[in-house]
């Protein structure tokens, strides 16, 4: 095994840490308008990153909030598939809001990406700036016009992630 690959393991305990998934690229309510993924894809990422994640997620709910995923492991087909869709639909390439694959590679190995956002404790949304896939600027972490609420929830998430050496 290289590296990469011994730092990898699949993610199943998400209940027991109240973790919530929801892959999104499993269903067709993504950018792609098509399910990518398998039903029971298995949240697949690097184990210290795992490991963070458990500890984000147990200060958040201290203040009633938890963690949900959307997304982690991305084999490299499907990087060059979001980056060629992008392409199509915008007329141009951004290397902010997807990731070139012909430089990163599969970027949420190697970079160990991880999409989420913050929920209720329930798995219910919480009111941020912007949904997930959404390309506008709302996505950007310095969005002011949104609500107060909005603001607060996602400074929450970014904060508490970055205290765990997570970068936005």
């Amino acid at each position: 095994k290289n590296n990469i690959e011994s730092n990898l393991e699949v993610v199943e305990m998400l209940k027991e840490n109240n973790i919530y998934k929801d892959i999104v690229y499993a269903t067709d309510n993504n950018f792609v308008g098509k399910s990518i993924y398998p039903k029971d894809m298995p949240l697949i990422m690097n184990k210290l990153v795992w490991e963070k994640l458990i500890r984000i997620n147990n200060e958040l709910k201290e203040k009633e909030f938890c963690i949900k995923i959307y997304d982690a492991y991305r084999p490299i087909q499907v990087q060059k598939l979001f980056w060629e869709i992008f392409y199509q639909e915008h007329g141009y390439y951004d290397e902010s809001l997807v990731a070139n694959p012909n430089k990163y590679g599969t970027h949420n190995i190697i970079i160990n990406a991880i999409d989420m956002f913050i929920c209720n404790l329930d798995g219910t949304e919480v009111e941020l700036p912007c949904e997930f896939d959404d390309f506008t600027g709302k996505a950007n972490i310095f969005y002011k016009k949104c609500s107060n609420i909005a603001k607060n929830n996602r400074d929450l998430l970014i904060n508490t992630a970055s205290n765990y050496g997570l970068i936005v």
